[in-house]
Parts: structure tokens; sequence; C-alpha cells
């Protein structure tokens, strides 16, 4: 996954390069991190960026974007533009099993699959509402859902797997 993203104010390009549901490899304008994020809480992660730990806490802003705290320090993150990696081209060479997160906290206004549907590239999944907008989480690849893990009506945090597709 590939975001432009305002961080303290600077143009930043990441890239997120997913390993069995947690972030393996995280790019900063093209340069690599090595990083194991868990969640340990609502909106709450565990962060180790090679031998170094983080604790880091996010939450959504009322102009839309992001802030993190981590360790004590606060950031400000504003996505340039969702629909820039929400499109086909941001879905291409995505394979194998796909965990379905919430971007954020939020409610699920509606469940779009079942267990053993075949999905396409790009197809709704799941609809995620946080601060009054509604989410459509897209299925990357295609692929046969594999399980369902909330429903209509559900509170989520940030992070949690929605759905699972192989």
């Amino acid at each position: 996954m590939r975001l432009d993203a305002l961080l303290d104010g600077q143009a930043r390009s990441l890239q997120l390069e997913l390993k069995d549901g947690t972030i393996g490899r995280l790019l900063v304008d093209g340069e690599p991190y090595e990083v194991d994020a868990r969640p340990i809480g609502p909106s709450s992660y565990s962060v180790l960026v090679g031998l170094r730990s983080f604790e880091v806490h996010v939450r959504p802003e009322p102009t839309g974007g992001l802030s993190a705290l981590v360790d004590g320090v606060r950031y400000e993150t504003t996505i340039q533009d969702p629909r820039k990696y929400g499109g086909a081209g941001a879905l291409a060479g995505a394979q194998g099993r796909q965990e379905m997160r919430a971007p954020m906290p939020g409610k699920i206004v509606r469940v779009l699959v079942a267990p053993g549907d075949a999905v396409e590239a790009g197809a709704g999944v799941i609809v995620v509402e946080a601060m009054k907008m509604q989410n459509e989480i897209k299925a990357a690849s295609d692929g046969r859902v594999s399980e369902v893990r909330v429903q209509a009506g559900d509170p989520v945090s940030a992070g949690q797997i929605l759905a699972v597709l192989d």
C-alpha cells in the first residue's frame, strides 16, 4: 500500500509491505525500515523498529487526519488523497491471504460478503463508519472469503481484522 501524506508539515511518500498481518517493511521516501507492529489496545500499538521499541497511540482528528503519540511526542498526519491508493493501481500485485483491517476506530455499517463468497480485486467487502464518513474496505486481489469477524453495528478499533480472504 502506498500513501502520500503530510507528516509534521512535510510531504512524505509512505509504502507499507505487509507480512502475516503486521507491517513487515515501511519505506519512507524510499528509505526502508524493518517494522513489527502489534495492537496492544484500542488504537494503541507496540512497534519495534530494529532493536528500538515504541508505544504508539493513534487517534483520528476532526480535520480528517490522524495524530500519533509516539513515546510522548505527537505527530500529525494528513492523507493527501485517499483515492490515490484506493484505486486499481494500488491493488495490482496484491496476492495471497488478505486480512482486511479497520483503517481507524469506527462502527461496522454493512457487511457485503459472507464466508465462501468469491470476490474480485477492488470489490467492496465491508463498510466502516468513522468520523461521520462511510469507508468501503475493498479486496486488494481476487480471492474467496474465508472469515468474516464482524457484523453490522459492531464497534471496531484501528487495525482490527474485519475479514480474511484467501
